[in-house]
């Protein structure tokens, strides 16, 4: 199956543009982050001072976590289990219609839908075991994602 990756592009409401940038911390260091860039209108962008090019050490590129969850078909983490990797937008195609009964969600944070095409209710998972979905979600999900 194929990971999921975080993604940063497109365009906001407010006609931003996302993109990946390198940013400060308050700790001193520095991070890759995704943020919007938002030309001023009608103001004269400010000249910058010259640029003194260095040499630096080169940075390892930034690397997103997989997205890793397994499904048991029954509560407490039982029954024939299956690895997953990727998006189900309808559960019933992969012959795991309305049969979760408990989920390990090992990497990413995931949303789980009632319904398929991620519609009706969500339920959000971080990584852990979940061996009682409560009477709500256990064997009643329809699509999952991973959003991160």
């Amino acid at each position: 199956m194929a990971i999921a990756r975080p993604y940063c592009t497109g365009i906001t409401p407010d006609g931003c543009a996302l993109r990946w940038q390198e940013v400060e911390l308050e700790d001193g260091g520095t991070a890759v982050q995704c943020v919007q860039y938002c030309p001023r209108v009608g103001v004269e962008p400010p000249v910058p001072p010259p640029v003194v090019v260095t040499p630096v050490e080169p940075v390892a590129p930034v690397v997103p976590l997989a997205c890793e969850l397994t499904l048991f078909p029954e509560p407490n983490l039982a029954g024939v289990s299956e690895d997953v990797t990727e998006d189900q937008p309808n559960l019933e195609e992969v012959d795991w219609g309305n049969a979760v009964g408990s989920i390990s969600v090992k990497a990413g944070i995931w949303e789980f839908y009632e319904q398929a095409d991620f519609g009706g209710d969500v339920m959000r998972l971080t990584p852990g075991p979940y061996p009682d979905l409560g009477e709500k979600w256990t064997k009643k999900i329809g699509s999952f994602q991973c959003i991160q």
